[in-house]
């Protein structure tokens, strides 16, 4: 770190190194001038690695997905004005679903506010209670000590520590001259009290945490017991799959969990939970062990609104995740260290194994219906999807094709599966996928509907660089609201799903993707093969029907409701 830059430059500078000593690495930013003091910065530390981006909104979710694959924070860089406000809807996404970022935005100073000056807002509050905390930094001058600021640094990057996570937002105030042509002059007086610091490596105040201490359970009087797995991170996921091997609980798991279509786990149970024998089977439960949180299937959170046992939610973020008021335990611990301590030697498996049983005669028939109709399907390139995946990674849009993935598909589904569900919006999913890519460094798979590729058309520049395989279900529209109640009409059609004829072999071309439009299932099958063998970005768009998808899901529905399985 040069000691002869200008005080802004030298600023910026300590401001970086003390973030990368808290941990940061990846530093998502976006073209800007009032920013140059920190982007320039940002490009000086050789031990961080910056991404740019044209779009601030992409640039957003491009980090939020970034976050969530590295499982680590990362730091997301603005100019001032409505770029720091095109963050806000991957801000919000990422505060309810405990993804960490560090948001800095610059700012001009004080004189230059509330007077009219170019590329000015009133940036305060301006993501409302999104962030966890936030910082408002004044304009670097020699008269703040070097340690103060540290110190300010250091205590907003170690709330990303606890297990809530979020956004924190840092707003660095900044004067001209911005390219780091200001006046040099020595700075060993204004470093002189951080001296060690300097020295070292260290952050300038050490934050730890304990584990919280689990107490052995024993559990005998319980003999029917549910365990439902939300989202859960991979380490998680292994946790609670033993858990639910070694006690022969049965398991309920979501889409996102990495344990769906697992061996001890109901199949295709949203459907299976709307049939009232199955419900009724259910509610004998006497406890029901909730790991993770969100999940896509609507029919889990009905039959807990009515379950009347102990319902224990473990997680080690500590806001509510009760929708239902349902939680009659709530446990604040790593579910890795839960686990083990769980036994149940009483435990029923003839009645866990019923209901599976009815799972399974579910899961025949609902994929004799998908190999039924001939056609290249929604449902049926959904299947195909999980058959030919491996180790890769799955992003999976939200409206109908998270639907599909979590209700419709049967057998065992990829393990890393991740989808935007704190909000469930459908923008932004393109560039979070990418950032997913660039975080995990494994081929990942985006499985998209059109009205949100069209949301998010400009990150097809991000799927291209990170090489993104974009499968996107065009099927004219936002087709999931065929599945509301809403009339069958022009008002239907005009308002809620947004009929369109637009393809997308234009935008693919515009971006440099390799581009193909399947027209039967051994087309399909054939380019998703060779997609996913390429290290070159693909977008694969599968046309159908406009009620094709929704229609079928509502037979399905429908036949799981009226049908004696058990």
């Amino acid at each position: 770190m040069s000691q002869e830059l200008d005080f802004t430059s030298l600023w910026c500078d300590l401001l970086f190194e003390e973030l990368y000593r808290s941990g940061l690495r990846e530093v998502c930013l976006a073209p800007g001038s009032r920013s140059a003091p920190l982007t320039l910065a940002a490009d000086r530390h050789k031990g961080l690695t910056c991404h740019c981006h044209f779009d601030e909104r992409g640039l957003g979710f491009f980090a939020l997905g970034l976050a969530r694959a590295k499982q680590e924070p990362v730091v997301v860089l603005t100019t001032s004005g409505t770029a720091v406000a095109n963050l806000s809807p991957a801000i919000h996404e990422a505060q309810e679903s405990g993804v960490p970022l560090i948001i800095l935005t610059a700012d001009r100073p004080p004189e230059l506010l509330g007077c009219g000056a170019n590329q000015t807002m009133n940036q305060y509050s301006v993501f409302g209670s999104a962030p966890v905390r936030s910082v408002y930094l004044p304009s670097p001058e020699p008269s703040l000590p070097a340690r103060w600021l540290l110190s300010t640094i250091s205590e907003a990057a170690a709330v990303l520590k606890s297990p809530e996570g979020g956004a924190v937002h840092i707003n660095q105030q900044l004067r001209e001259p911005l390219y780091g042509n200001g006046a040099a002059h020595d700075q060993k007086a204004w470093l002189a009290p951080v001296q060690s610091w300097l020295e070292g490596n260290q952050p300038i105040c050490e934050w730890s945490s304990f584990p919280a201490v689990i107490p052995e359970q024993n559990l005998p009087q319980h003999q029917k017991v549910v365990v439902i797995a939300g989202v859960l991170s991979p380490q998680e996921a292994e946790a609670v799959q033993q858990l639910a091997q070694r006690a022969h609980c049965l398991l309920i798991a979501d889409i996102q969990s990495g344990l769906h279509g697992a061996e001890n786990a109901l199949n295709c149970a949203d459907l299976l939970l709307d049939n009232s024998d199955i419900q009724d089977q259910l509610h004998q439960a006497t406890l029901v062990l909730q790991f993770g949180r969100r999940f896509v299937g609507k029919r889990i959170g009905q039959w807990l609104k009515k379950y009347n046992g102990e319902h224990w939610y473990i997680d080690p973020r500590q806001d509510r995740q009760d929708a239902f008021a349902s939680v009659t335990r709530r446990i604040t611990a790593s579910i890795e260290s839960f686990c083990p301590s769980l036994q149940f030697p009483n435990l029923d498996a003839a009645w866990a194994e019923t209901l599976r049983n009815s799972s399974r005669k579910l899961a025949d028939v609902v994929a004799t219906a998908i190999q039924r109709e001939g056609e290249l399907t929604e449902s049926w390139a959904v299947a195909q999807i999980k058959s030919a995946m491996n180790s890769e990674h799955l992003f999976v849009g939200n409206s109908m094709p998270i639907r599909l993935f979590d209700s419709l598909s049967t057998g065992v589904s990829p393990k890393h599966v991740v989808a935007n569900r704190g909000i469930s919006g459908i923008d932004g999913l393109v560039s979070s996928a990418a950032g997913h890519s660039q975080g995990s460094q494994e081929k990942t798979v985006l499985v998209i509907g059109d009205l949100s590729l069209l949301h998010d058309l400009n990150a097809l520049a991000l799927a291209a660089r990170h090489r993104l395989l974009v499968v996107v279900l065009n099927n004219s529209g936002g087709s999931i609201f065929n599945i509301f109640p809403v009339a069958n009409s022009e008002t239907h059609t005009r308002f809620f799903q947004v009929e369109h004829d637009l393809q997308f072999a234009g935008a693919a071309n515009m971006f440099g993707l390799n581009y193909c439009a399947p027209a039967s299932r051994e087309d399909f099958a054939s380019d998703f093969r060779e997609a996913l063998t390429s290290d070159h970005g693909a977008l694969i768009e599968v046309v159908t029907p406009p009620d094709e998808a929704t229609n079928q899901f509502a037979r399905l529905k429908q036949n799981a409701r009226n049908t004696q399985w058990l």
